[in-house]
């Protein structure tokens, strides 16, 4: 049969009085049965999603609210932050960490502890308590400002080789803020040592691997001040060495 007697055949058909479709039973849809029967566990459902994301919003702003109390109380632990206050506060700065032990105001109290004990005139307690903060410090970054605050103070000190193997350390982490201070500080190790070589290629590597630091580009605390110093102790040939 074609198209032609199909459509034929359709225009002629008797289509009586439409009772013959009233005796299909259509039903409810199959998504309205599913909900029929398990009502009661979707609305639970739905209920615990509610009240976790309402227990979401309450638990981020109970964090931040912590948080924020904490930077304020550390805050208050700073020089400067009350009219008689000439350093820091070690005893809030211990509130903060037990107060709010779980606050990234709590870190900082720790890795300042060090320093305060350091201002207290406890020095060998201050490099013990920053080399026990460096060993368990949360993240990389805050391991690298421990060790070059610890170097610092190991330079100060004319502890050379100690200073040393920390700013190593943070060259071979290519930390983005502190390798290039560092690298410049093995290149100051080893000039003050006399080792022309080594001062050079730290210089170069300072010079190579962080083109766009300050402590690379500065001409009064980089490296073209640095370069000059080389050079006017060693005028023969550590120019080209460090241009290589």
């Amino acid at each position: 049969m074609d198209i032609k007697n199909i459509s034929n055949a359709m225009d002629n058909m008797p289509m009586g009085d439409g009772s013959a479709f009233a005796e299909i039973n259509i039903g409810p849809a199959k998504h309205e049965e599913f909900l029929n029967a398990h009502y009661k566990k979707v609305a639970l459902v739905l209920t615990l999603i509610v009240l976790a994301i309402a227990g979401w919003i309450i638990y981020t702003g109970v964090k931040q609210s912590t948080e924020e109390a904490a930077s304020a109380l550390l805050v208050s632990a700073m020089p400067g932050a009350y009219d008689d206050a000439k350093g820091l506060n070690s005893e809030i700065l211990a509130r903060v960490i037990s107060e709010y032990p779980e606050t990234k105001a709590a870190i900082s109290a720790s890795y300042l502890q060090g320093l305060a004990l350091w201002e207290a005139g406890r020095e060998n307690d201050g490099i013990t308590h920053l080399e026990n903060f460096i060993a368990v410090a949360p993240t990389p970054e805050w391991k690298n400002q421990a060790s070059i605050t610890l170097a610092c103070h190991y330079m100060n000190s004319n502890q050379a080789e100690k200073a040393g193997k920390l700013f190593q350390a943070v060259v071979d982490s290519a930390d983005p803020v502190y390798a290039a201070f560092a690298a410049m500080s093995l290149g100051d190790i080893a000039r003050a040592q006399g080792n022309q070589q080594a001062a050079a290629d730290a210089y170069r590597s300072l010079k190579d691997n962080h083109p766009k630091s300050s402590f690379t580009s500065d001409a009064n605390i980089g490296y073209p001040q640095r370069e000059l110093l080389l050079n006017i102790q060693n005028p023969k040939n550590l120019d080209t060495k460090v241009e290589q």
